[in-house]
């Protein structure tokens, strides 16, 4: 899997698409998640998600929620919810993916 910082949401909407479709030229499975990073000012960073052989957006819940649990993380800004709701992307990100 390789995880690629993609731009922000509001201002580098081109570099989201290019990483996006560059990699889906490479890997059966690709995503854009939406993260807030408390320390980044401009707005959610986009990351774009890549596999050969997981899809993050169809692993379930309760699947997520018990490796959490097993790990025993005290995370500050993480929980398996916040996991699911990355991948909830507005409508501005669909269309420039093409999924709009």
């Amino acid at each position: 899997m390789a995880i690629y910082q993609s731009g922000t949401a509001f201002f580098q909407k081109k570099e989201i698409r290019d990483v996006y479709k560059k990699n889906k030229n490479i890997f059966p499975f690709v995503c854009v998640s939406l993260v807030d990073v408390p320390t980044y000012l401009i707005g959610n960073i986009a990351l774009a998600l890549a596999s050969k052989k997981i899809d993050p957006v169809k692993i379930s819940p309760g699947k997520m929620r018990q490796k959490y649990n097993k790990l025993k993380l005290k995370t500050k800004y993480y929980n398996p919810e916040i996991h699911f709701a990355s991948f909830v992307l507005p409508n501005n990100i669909k269309k420039i993916l093409g999924s709009l």
